[in-house]
């Protein structure tokens, strides 16, 4: 199986938008490579091209939504954003989709490329980071920027639609990479005064995001063991133990595939914060690097480790999710059916889970949970518990 994790939508029937399954794009690929729906494809391109047999035998297909999961396949309907992007190139005959294929082979950027449906022209699936289906027409904007300089054609302007339906293909020769970077989008986004502004967005988006933040960094910051002993040195283990369980779980939550660079970049900053506070390490720092690998990988593979991720996304899947409500109303349903399935009505919550909850930055989760302490709805018990702002609440009404 391809190593894709990023969830999408399948469905067997274009004009049946409510009845979708969750697949990975691993998955599909898998399936495209393999020959699953050879037989099915090869009909579409034995056909006279354009022509109306053509086109009824290609809508006949299974399809995916390389953009993410829905509820129903409509641009309101998305769920989840999967941090990608479907371009199509058509037109370009067979010399010429070879020359794209090889193309993409030393794009970066490039999750996978494949010969499209009826085999004249290439897919190619690039990274993006996760956005709302108003910020995906932004981002394919600036793919289609992308594209056309590094392959030199004009991608089909159908894949800004957030929801649109890409039909299943067959190609044994479809490339994949499993490592490839998240493309920089510049997204407009909003600061507190309501003026507007534009950030760059990087490899680690939200959930459904609004704008994508470095997180990796800010947990390895915040996670740094900066309490010195007696000699002066600090104790690590239990930092790297933290530290690979937070980004671990924060991949898994927002569906990123946790690779080297978003490793490092935790790592780079936690030795950072260690050296800006004078604190003295015993070990070299790739010893350090070694333990943090191990902690992560270890902590993937724990039997618990899906169900923790999923502790609190589950709730924005229910069928009574408020998915068009603002923030409090988001979080609050959540908190509700939490409770409600726990029996108890108090509750361990940080900023980071309250964000990706309400669909936005962790700043969006924290000011939510004050408006809703501020309001009564909600109650804090204990202090907060440093550095993830998190600490234990009570639902009161």
């Amino acid at each position: 199986m391809l190593n894709c994790p990023a969830k999408i939508s399948f469905g067997l029937n274009v004009r049946e938008p409510d009845k979708l399954v969750t697949r990975t794009t691993g998955e599909v690929l898998q399936g495209i490579a393999s020959g699953q729906w050879q037989d099915a494809v090869a009909r579409v391109r034995q056909l006279p091209a354009d022509s109306p047999e053509q086109k009824a035998a290609k809508t006949a297909l299974p399809f995916c939504t390389f953009a993410g999961v829905f509820s129903r396949r409509a641009n309101s309907g998305l769920v989840q954003h999967s941090g990608q992007v479907g371009i199509d190139l058509d037109g370009l005959g067979d010399a010429g989709a070879v020359a794209v294929l090889q193309a993409a082979v030393a794009d970066t950027f490039c999750l996978a490329a494949f010969r499209s449906t009826r085999g004249e022209g290439v897919r190619l699936i690039i990274r993006i980071p996760p956005c709302s289906p108003e910020h995906h027409v932004t981002a394919f904007e600036q793919v289609a920027g992308h594209v056309r300089k590094t392959y030199g054609h004009d991608a089909d302007k159908s894949g800004k639609d957030v929801a649109r339906a890409s039909f299943v293909s067959f190609d044994r020769g479809l490339w994949f990479n499993a490592a490839a970077d998240v493309l920089p989008i510049q997204l407009p986004g909003l600061i507190h005064s309501g003026i507007g502004r534009v950030t760059r967005c990087v490899s680690s988006g939200l959930y459904s995001g609004q704008l994508g933040v470095t997180c990796w960094t800010w947990y390895g910051r915040h996670l740094a063991a900066t309490s010195p002993r007696a000699d002066g040195a600090v104790k690590t283990h239990r930092s790297l133990l933290d530290l690979g369980k937070a980004v671990a779980l924060h991949a898994e939550r927002i569906g990123e595939r946790l690779n080297d660079r978003h490793i490092n970049a935790a790592f780079d900053a936690w030795l950072s914060e260690h050296a800006r506070q004078g604190v003295r390490l015993r070990c070299s720092p790739d010893d350090y690097r070694r333990e943090l690998v191990a902690s992560v990988r270890g902590v993937e593979g724990k039997p618990w480790f899906r169900s923790a991720a999923d502790k609190w996304l589950r709730w924005t899947r229910h069928k009574d999710f408020p998915k068009s409500g603002v923030p409090c109303e988001r979080l609050l349903f959540a908190i509700r059916q939490h409770c409600a399935d726990a029996g108890n009505t108090e509750f361990f919550l940080g900023v980071r889970d309250a964000g990706l909850i309400t669909g936005g930055h962790f700043n969006t989760g924290a000011r939510t949970l004050r408006k809703l302490v501020a309001s009564g709805v909600l109650e804090k018990i204990g202090e907060r518990r440093l550095p993830r702002d998190a600490q234990t609440y009570r639902l009161k009404s």
